[in-house]
C-alpha cells in the first residue's frame, strides 16, 4: 500500500512540476504518449461512426510536427 501511495504522490507532484528526478520525467513522457494514442483512437472512432451513418468522410490527414534541434 505504501508503494501505491508513493507512486500516486509522485504522479501528483510531477503534474505540478515539483518532482524533478527521472521518475517525474518518465511519468510525464508516458502520459503524453497515452494522450496522443487516446486522441488518435477518438478520431478513428468518430470517423467510423460518420461512415456508419452514411456520411462522406474524407481521407484522414496525419501531419507529424516534431521539433528537432
Amino acid at each position: 500500500m505504501e508503494a501505491q501511495e508513493a507512486a500516486l504522490r509522485d504522479l501528483v507532484l510531477a503534474g505540478e512540476g515539483i518532482l524533478e528526478d527521472s521518475t517525474g520525467e518518465a511519468i510525464l513522457r508516458y502520459e503524453g504518449g497515452m494522450n496522443r494514442k487516446l486522441y488518435t483512437a477518438i478520431a478513428q472512432i468518430e470517423r467510423l461512426q460518420r461512415q456508419r451513418r452514411g456520411e462522406i468522410v474524407p481521407p484522414a490527414i496525419h501531419v507529424d510536427v516534431t521539433k528537432t534541434s
